[in-house]
């Protein structure tokens, strides 16, 4: 009876007594769907912990690489020759992203359109520059390719943790709140009732030994 609410009334009734025993039935079919849920929601987020893992190592890698291909370009070049032919680079980010169902949980999925390209193709001019800027704006390519990979394992694995958090207040609400309470209710009705019966027994058996008595003195 702890878990009832101060000041609840309850009807003490049979209806009564049967509406909150199919409620309590329906809380706990939900409270298996949701612990299931949250178990599979669980697994599926380690299993992406552990796929993202070696994606943000090579990201990582290549992000190390790029930046020092980088710096080797401009030492090679200078600085404003660098700045010169990046103004002149032609946009290679490209994304698309549509939705897709992840154990039943909305999230995105992205694609890079992000091309492997020549230095011709890149935009800037080849006489004014060197195979250390090529290195380098290849290798940025490829480290974007990556960004982008881990960019989604991590928003779904984000999303996932948000689903795995509700999913665990709902599941705990309904332990250690609405199903103790229903128990509780259906447990103070059948006492009730109970009693109601028991008095009713002792009214009809005194009703019967009064009767015997009138009639054994006729």
């Amino acid at each position: 009876m702890a878990f009832l609410a101060r000041g609840l009334k309850i009807r003490r009734t049979r209806h009564e007594l049967l509406k909150l025993k199919d409620r309590l039935e329906l809380a706990n079919k939900a409270h298996a769907l949701l612990e299931e849920k949250h178990k599979v929601l669980t697994q599926e987020a380690q299993h992406i912990r552990r796929t993202l893992l070696p994606f943000r190592e090579e990201l990582e890698a290549r992000v190390e690489k790029a930046y020092g291909f980088l710096a080797e370009a401009i030492i090679g070049l200078g600085l404003i020759e660098v700045y010169k032919a990046a103004l002149l680079v032609e946009t290679n980010d490209d994304l698309e992203m549509r939705w897709m169902t992840v154990q039943g949980v909305p999230a995105p999925q992205m694609s890079s359109n992000i091309r492997k390209r020549t230095p011709s193709e890149r935009g800037y001019e080849i006489i004014d520059t060197n195979y250390l800027l090529d290195r380098a704006a290849k290798a940025f390519e490829n480290m974007l390719k990556s960004l982008v990979e881990v960019a989604e394992l991590d928003n779904i694995l984000r999303i996932l943790e948000g689903e795995i958090e509700k999913t665990g207040i709902r599941v705990s609400a309904l332990e250690k709140i609405l199903i103790p309470s229903l128990r509780d209710q259906i447990r103070i009705i059948k006492y009730s009732l109970d009693d109601k019966e028991r008095d009713s027994h002792v009214i009809v058996d005194w009703i019967k030994d009064r009767k015997a008595v009138l009639y054994s003195g006729t």
